[in-house]
């Protein structure tokens, strides 16, 4: 009787002890992928997500929220230049495995809304639409909370101009946006609608209103500096220029201040 006792409650802690690392699976694949998220070009934080999703796969390799982690490392990790959602921005090979990792996410939880969210971010990188637009339905329906499923509606609508359509999800995407970089993320696709649209003035405001969000975001600076040197408005590129490569001396921004600074002298 006494070792049917010490075997059951064996199997008691093992069976804890298996919910314990479940859990901080979870944890810590929930924290590397909005670790991402929050910047995705910032390589410190990319590299602790990159740890924390190797521990995690340790302790529970089957776990959806690995494989959402480790597709959205993927793609940050493959991504070139160019818009987030756009296939010619990254490596084609980085896609490809991301796609892979999604659907796995997906069929080791049908009933993980992020999962659905992750291989759809995926599918419109790859220009296929209708499928995403389906798995971002069936996150809607599991969390209907959530910002991903309208924001990426959002995304998918303005690639086809409905900008009827995308100010409906404007508004359900800024009911939604409660972390600063979501924010970041509507004004983004506010941005990408007025270039689409060609309202210059729309992207000016827009690009201002980003710094105002974030005075530290180097590339909130950087984007705006840009927009302003293909303006040919070189005095102001110059200024924004220079202010997003004093907090963060990235090479697009530096290789842009020295075109604005050398078309403003030429100017003169």
């Amino acid at each position: 009787m006494k070792g049917i006792r010490s075997a059951c409650a064996l199997i008691v802690l093992t069976f804890f002890s298996t919910l314990t690392q479940a859990a901080t699976a979870v944890e810590m694949a929930r924290q590397a992928y909005f670790l991402i998220e929050r910047d995705p070009l910032d390589l410190d934080q990319r590299n602790e997500a990159s740890y924390l999703i190797q521990r995690a796969n340790v302790l529970d390799g089957d776990e959806p929220w690995v494989a959402v982690a480790q597709s959205r490392l993927t793609l940050v990790s493959g991504y070139r230049v160019g818009q987030r959602h756009d296939r010619r921005a990254y490596e084609e090979s980085a896609v490809s495995t991301a796609r892979q990792q999604a659907e796995r996410a997906v069929r080791n939880g049908p009933n993980l809304a992020m999962a659905h969210v992750q291989l759809a971010m995926v599918l419109i990188i790859q220009g296929e639409l209708r499928t995403a637009w389906d798995h971002l339905n069936t996150a809607d329906s599991l969390d209907e909370q959530s910002f991903y499923p309208w924001y990426l509606r959002t995304v998918i609508a303005i690639h086809h101009k409905d900008e009827k359509f995308a100010a409906e999800g404007f508004k359900e995407i800024e009911s939604r946006a409660s972390q600063k970089y979501q924010k970041r993320l509507l004004l983004q696709e506010r941005m990408r609608l007025a270039k689409a649209t060609k309202n210059l003035e729309e992207r000016d405001r827009l690009y201002r209103e980003m710094i105002d969000l974030d005075p530290d975001y180097a590339y909130a600076w950087g984007n705006y500096g840009s927009f302003l040197l293909g303006q040919k408005r070189y005095r102001e590129a110059v200024h924004n220029l220079e202010r997003a490569v004093e907090l963060k001396p990235y090479g697009l921004a530096v290789s842009q201040l020295a075109e604005a600074r050398r078309k403003l002298n030429q100017a003169f």
